[in-house]
């Protein structure tokens, strides 16, 4: 599958611009997208998450918006910005937060499917 077909279903709203990033490069960019989906600061946001630990959520959250924003996944993109704005003030609703972590797992799935097919 060429780059800009799998940016398309991973649901990136910027292709030409993660394009030019990954040089055009499709194995390179599904190399990369692979790894990151496998990132285990995923695992560990939930973990702070279900701890209350607001701060290190707060890093992990910010950590993992950059690589997905580098990535282009949108989708995903979208829900981790909602994550780490939720806790940015150090005090959030965890409820939301817990709803918003598990769309966030959710669209990392759908991601890792459309790779697959």
């Amino acid at each position: 599958m060429k780059l800009d077909e799998m940016l398309i279903k991973l649901g990136c709203r910027s292709v030409d611009a993660t394009s030019a990033r990954f040089i055009g490069d499709g194995d390179f960019y599904r190399e990369v997208v692979t790894e990151m989906l496998k990132d285990p600061g995923f695992d560990e946001l939930g973990k702070e998450i279900d701890s209350k630990n607001a701060k290190t959520a707060f890093e992990t959250s910010h950590m993992l918006k950059g690589v997905i924003a580098n990535c282009g996944i949108s989708p995903m993109y979208d829900v981790i910005v909602k994550i780490v704005e939720l806790l940015r003030n150090g005090d959030p609703d965890y409820d939301v937060l817990k709803k918003e972590y598990a769309d966030l797992l959710d669209k990392r799935n759908i991601a890792n499917d459309a790779l697959a097919d």
